[in-house]
Order: structure tokens, then C-alpha cells, then sequence
């Protein structure tokens, strides 16, 4: 931990799930499955109860503050429109319904530093819908994460460890199997 990560605050931000996709890998709608009783979405709305959450979707939902991507052009796309189009500004704690286990302590420690986007790391990749961003790295004409973040603060499942998280919150679930296989199994 010795090297400079950069400043930290206390963190305020509002949550953006990201629940639009196609789950094509994963053979059903990943944010209506079920594990252990909850769907995926319902675990993620439970886990940030108390604060703003926004869910993007392609299709209607029974959820408050539900977002309709109607472009259907990725991500990055829906989430550009929503912060443009309802003039959202501050920190966004995005997060995909392939993360069911994300947690806010995750959160809290992602959106702490002052940086344009904080993205943790699994397996030596940047796990871009499951990250910290400011508002305004958001912007019209970018249509992926990594084209618009140009000096993003990446934190390794080790460097997590430091703040008191464990790799099982970075979890993703891209086939039924994969649950199986998971450490995440009891949870």
C-alpha cells in the first residue's frame, strides 16, 4: 500500500444499476434470477436501501426510480442519456446485475477517493460495471467506459483487502454455472 492512490472524503453518491442487458451466456434475464430467494436486482436494491438508486433497464420493471434505455446501445450509452437527460451530477456507484454480491461497503470505499473513476480489479481486469464515477467523466459522444476515463484509479482484490473487503463482493455471474463453481455459493 505504500504508493499514492490519491485523496479520500467521506463519500456521497447516488447508485445506478445497470439492468438492460441481454444475458445471452447466461440463458435467462440475470436480474430476475433467483439465488438463495432473491432475484439479483431485488439483492442489489436491498443493499443499497437508504439511498438514491436509479435502475437503468430496457424493459419495464416494478422498481421506483427505474430509467427505460430505450437506444438499447450498451451500457456506457443508457448511462451517458441518464446523467445527461435528468442533469445528474456528483458520484455514481455503477453496478450490473452480473454483480449480485456487490455490497456498499464496496461502494463506500470505491467513491471515497477523488478521482474521475475508481474500478476494482478481478483477476487483473478493470471491472467497469462495478465501479465509482464522477458524473461529468459521463459525457455525450463516448460509448464505452474506457473510451471516456482517462486517468482511472484501478484497485486490486489485494488492495481491497486493505479496506476491509472481500473478493467475493467483485463476483460475476455470466452463466448459472458459475454460481455452482463460486465461492459465493452461501451467500
Amino acid at each position: 500500500m505504500g504508493r499514492e492512490k490519491g485523496s479520500r472524503s467521506s463519500s456521497s453518491f447516488k447508485v445506478v444499476i445497470l439492468a438492460g442487458g441481454r444475458s445471452r451466456r447466461f440463458g435467462v434475464d440475470k436480474c430476475s434470477f433467483e439465488w438463495n430467494g432473491k432475484s439479483f436486482l431485488d439483492r442489489l436494491l436491498e443493499e443499497f436501501i437508504g439511498l438514491e438508486v436509479f435502475v437503468i433497464t430496457d424493459r419495464p420493471r416494478r422498481y421506483p426510480n427505474e430509467i427505460l434505455d430505450k437506444t438499447l446501445r450498451g451500457p456506457f450509452v443508457a448511462l451517458n442519456e441518464f446523467v445527461e437527460g435528468n442533469a445528474i451530477s456528483g458520484r455514481l456507484f455503477v453496478v450490473g446485475c452480473d454483480h449480485p454480491f456487490a455490497t456498499r461497503k464496496l461502494a463506500e470505499v470505491l467513491c471515497s477517493f477523488e478521482r474521475e473513476a475508481v474500478i476494482p480489479l478481478k483477476a487483473g481486469k478493470p471491472q467497469y460495471s462495478l465501479a465509482c464515477y464522477k458524473s461529468d467523466v459521463i459525457r455525450e459522444g463516448c460509448t464505452s467506459f474506457r473510451e471516456c476515463i482517462k486517468s482511472p484509479l484501478f484497485l486490486s482484490p489485494r488492495e481491497l483487502i486493505y479496506y476491509g473487503i472481500h473478493e467475493t463482493v467483485l463476483f460475476s455471474a455470466n452463466s448459472p454455472k458459475d454460481l455452482i463453481l463460486s465461492p459465493t455459493r452461501s451467500l
